[in-house]
């Protein structure tokens, strides 16, 4: 039964185009706000009203720091899996089968929708004959299950999920 069949462009735009730009935006406003943060003369000198040098314009500063970290981390966790995709091609897909050793749920995982039925699908972790790939279908396939892949080699992106008959 196939799972799903999807092409390299239904990964590019989740798991590399948006992570990329989310990433440069926010490390670019980072540098901005890093930026005018040093070069207020308050945070340097302190506040001349005698209140020991305690700014309002810091918190004003440091919360959409924290902010656009936390953005960061979220778009560095999907990056990790399409960092390659655009020096793949899908003429390069391998094939593997085996058994699912494991199946681990990303915690910022886009949603995918795959299929002629459109399923609404997160991403998953699969561990299949000892080695780690990236799965558009978490809630399709269980560890035990025996299934045949085909993925990108870089980036180890199943494209191709095909779970043999339990027959």
């Amino acid at each position: 039964m196939v799972i799903y069949s999807e092409p390299k462009a239904t990964c590019f735009k989740g798991l590399f185009l948006v992570p990329a730009i989310t990433m440069s935006i926010s490390a670019i406003w980072f540098l901005i706000i890093v930026f005018r943060l040093f070069r207020s003369s308050r945070w340097k000198q302190g506040d001349s009203s005698g209140k020991g040098g305690r700014n309002p314009n810091r918190l004003f500063l440091i919360v959409p720091i924290t902010c656009l970290l936390s953005l960061q981390i979220c778009a560095y966790s999907l990056l990790k899996h399409g960092a390659f995709l655009p020096f793949e091609e899908e003429k390069d897909l391998l094939l593997e089968s085996g058994r699912i050793q494991s199946v681990s749920h990303e915690v910022f995982s886009p949603r995918f929708s795959l299929g002629a039925t459109q399923d609404v699908s997160h991403g998953c972790v699969l561990l299949i004959n000892g080695t780690s790939y990236y799965c558009l279908a978490d809630n399709q396939l269980s560890a035990g299950d025996t299934i045949t892949i085909q993925y990108l080699p870089k980036s180890k992106i199943i494209l191709v999920c095909i779970k043999e008959s339990e027959g």
